[in-house]
């Protein structure tokens, strides 16, 4: 790690030695990693990989964390985040965008907005930069991030600059290539298109009203734990005629007017998760879970450790249409500092194909 330390040094890469990952990652878990790399642009992103790769060094490549889940119980050898690479570039007379893959994916949505581009307005509110959403494919209410993407610019595992079009990125509901295959997303092209701004900035503040009704805001999480083909709650209980038949009278009561105006306040799904909890017995894992939806996980506990039984619990419940969405960082690890934890991790990612498939 000396030779990478002194080539930071010598190219004034900023980075941080010990460095606490729970202080700074979106979940709030986390131990320490031995060096936290802050590179500030493309030029330097490039160089930290090249260099990691040549000395042979397992890291760890990050942008806003909003979608992967650091662990408590391992020490991490080496992290890379993106967050400081934040350069944009509209070129308005061909109606394209270059914007590099730290830059703020909500801040993007807002940028196109006020310079008269229309498209985004899904992708209000989702936490995150542009090389993230591109990773996830990340989308809500009939948005994709890949919507209007030309291209993107990456590294590829040989350390040469590809560039990939729409098509050759694999996209599909919250896939892509860059799951499959450690291509580093440098810089993406997207091309925009003129709408009626009125109706886009109405959309936006409907969506973002939404987001804040039915998404988890006290306590950290990262979102929708699980993506299914449906809502998550018609995912449980395949065969279980009763849930279902109560899941149907409890929609129409919480879709009631009266009932939404008198939550209107604090809305939440709390007669669902008692459904849920009821016929599948999650008492185990109740203070896991959000009061708004049973799908987000809370970290109440700082302990990424409860993190992951909540989702062992939620797998041996969803249907076969459920996979993992959050990522789970366990590569580049240096040193086991919870072996208790450790190993009940190992034992559960072993029984659990849909969350062994999520380690990163």
């Amino acid at each position: 790690m000396k030779v990478v330390i002194d080539k930071l040094l010598e190219e004034r890469v900023p980075f941080k030695r010990n460095f606490d990952l729970k202080s700074i990652s979106y979940s709030c878990t986390g131990g320490e990693v031995e060096v936290y790399i802050t590179p500030i642009c493309v030029d330097q992103l490039m160089l930290v990989i090249r260099t990691l790769k040549e000395n042979d060094i397992d890291y760890i490549l990050s942008g806003g964390s909003t979608n992967l889940l650091y662990l408590d119980f391992v020490r991490y050898k080496c992290v890379v985040s993106t967050t400081y690479i934040g350069n944009v570039d509209y070129d308005s007379a061909n109606e394209l965008v270059v914007v590099d893959s730290g830059y703020e994916l909500s801040k993007f949505v807002r940028q196109n907005l006020i310079r008269g581009f229309v498209g985004y307005e899904g992708l209000e509110g989702i936490p995150g930069t542009i090389g993230g959403a591109l990773f996830q494919n990340a989308g809500a209410y009939g948005y994709n991030i890949s919507d209007h993407l030309v291209s993107v610019e990456v590294l590829d595992e040989n350390n040469n600059v590809q560039v990939l079009m729409k098509d050759d990125c694999s996209f599909a509901m919250r896939e892509s290539i860059f799951q499959k295959r450690k291509l580093i997303i440098l810089r993406a092209i997207f091309k925009n298109k003129k709408g009626d701004l009125n109706l886009a900035a109405s959309k936006i503040e409907t969506y973002h009203i939404a987001r804040h009704a039915h998404q988890e805001w006290v306590y950290p999480n990262l979102g929708s734990s699980f993506v299914t083909t449906t809502n998550v709650y018609d995912s449980f209980g395949e065969g279980k005629v009763v849930y279902k038949s109560l899941l149907i009278i409890v929609k129409i009561i919480t879709n009631n007017s009266i009932y939404k105006r008198l939550f209107r306040g604090k809305p939440n799904n709390k007669l669902r998760n008692r459904l849920v909890q009821y016929f599948f017995g999650l008492n185990s894992c109740e203070n896991n879970y959000s009061h708004k939806s049973i799908n987000t996980f809370v970290n109440k506990s700082g302990l990424s450790i409860d993190v992951i039984k909540y989702y062992r619990d939620l797998d041996k419940i969803l249907g076969g249409d459920a996979k993992l969405e959050n990522e789970i960082a366990y590569s580049g690890v240096s040193k086991v500092v919870d072996k208790a934890s450790n190993q009940i991790f190992l034992e559960i990612v072993e029984e659990h194909p849909r969350i062994r498939s999520k380690l990163k």
